[in-house]
């Protein structure tokens, strides 16, 4: 695949134009400060951009290496939100519980041939 492919979606960057092209990813890689490059978020990317660009991949997996790389030190504002949990009020609501009773079914058994009985 050439490294003129582009990605499906833009990849937006703090500060520059969006990275349009595998291409462009990998030029927005080379000019980061060498300690930069060599993170491992940014190894990632690389290797997925080579993958992509030499065996044909989806694009998508490059583009999902360089966010996250550049989103790596991005930690949420505040706890995820949990719904609280609901007490169920389905048809069985207010039935008592039951117990289902599995018996091994035999040739001489007269039960309805299954040889289970509620």
């Amino acid at each position: 695949m050439p490294w003129s492919t582009r990605f499906a979606e833009p990849i937006p960057v703090p500060k520059g134009k969006p990275l349009l092209t595998l291409k462009d990813a990998a030029n927005y890689i080379t000019k980061l400060p060498e300690t930069e490059q060599h993170h491992p978020a940014w190894q990632a990317a690389v290797e997925a951009l080579i993958l992509v660009a030499e065996t044909d991949g989806p694009t998508m997996f490059a583009r999902i290496g360089v966010m996250l790389a550049l989103n790596r030190d991005h930690r949420p504002t505040s706890e995820p939100r949990r719904k609280a949990v609901k007490k169920y009020e389905g048809q069985f609501s207010d039935c008592q519980s039951f117990k289902v009773v599995i018996e091994p079914w035999h040739a001489s058994s007269t039960q309805n041939g299954a040889g289970v009985r509620f």
